[in-house]
């Protein structure tokens, strides 16, 4: 089974977040959130996941240089706060490990600087962008 492509717009935004090297916010559909430094996007064969119930498929893949993840239960936490550990996370992207993200299973990825092309890609449940 293949995914869907992204609209060339949105995998365009993509690009230029890990030609830039942009910290970001992955907010994923199981609601679980990801901050890290984007890295590369690209197409390559998945095996199957019988865990997930996932066939083996083509798909396209975000990589990530992880600096947080937060589970769900654990996002309820002030913006302001936030944007302050934002400064600091990005001080520690480049010594943490990177993460392979399929695309399907990435609800939204927001921009944590103000010089990105975009504010927020809408990836699920159809890809969109909010200015």
């Amino acid at each position: 089974m293949d995914q869907q492509p992204l609209a060339c717009e949105t995998y365009d935004h993509l690009e230029l977040a890990c030609l830039r090297r942009q910290p970001l916010r992955i907010t994923l559909v199981t609601g679980e959130i990801l901050t890290g430094t984007a890295v590369d996007v690209g197409t390559k064969a998945f095996a199957a996941d019988p865990e997930t119930h996932t066939p083996a498929h083509r798909g396209e893949y975000l990589l990530l240089t992880s600096t947080q993840r937060k589970p769900p239960q654990d996002q309820k936490q002030d913006q302001e706060q936030d944007q302050e550990r934002d400064h600091e996370k990005d001080q520690a992207i480049r010594s943490t490990p990177t993460v392979e993200l399929r695309l399907l299973q990435i609800e939204r990825i927001e921009t944590l600087t103000n010089d990105a092309s975009f504010k927020a890609l809408i990836l699920q449940p159809r890809p969109t962008i909010a200015q």
